[in-house]
């Protein structure tokens, strides 16, 4: 098998964390801090939430959900 070879080098001049502070979310963070470090690119961090309603509710159950929120 041949080994493909890269003509031009990636980089990376921004990279975006987008984070709920989830213990999943936690995890990404020493990742992107390493990818940063390799590229030597900055980290944008965004803090992000979800939907208050799941989309896939049916729109008249939203206020009960909403209460029960």
């Amino acid at each position: 098998m041949k080994t493909a070879i890269a003509n031009s080098r990636i980089q990376f001049g921004n990279i975006l964390l987008a984070t709920d502070f989830s213990p999943a979310a936690m995890r990404a963070i020493p990742v992107a801090k390493a990818i940063a470090r390799n590229y030597h690119s900055n980290i944008v961090a965004l803090h992000v939430r979800g939907p208050v309603v799941n989309p896939m509710t049916p729109p008249a159950a939203w206020p009960m959900v909403l209460e029960a929120e």
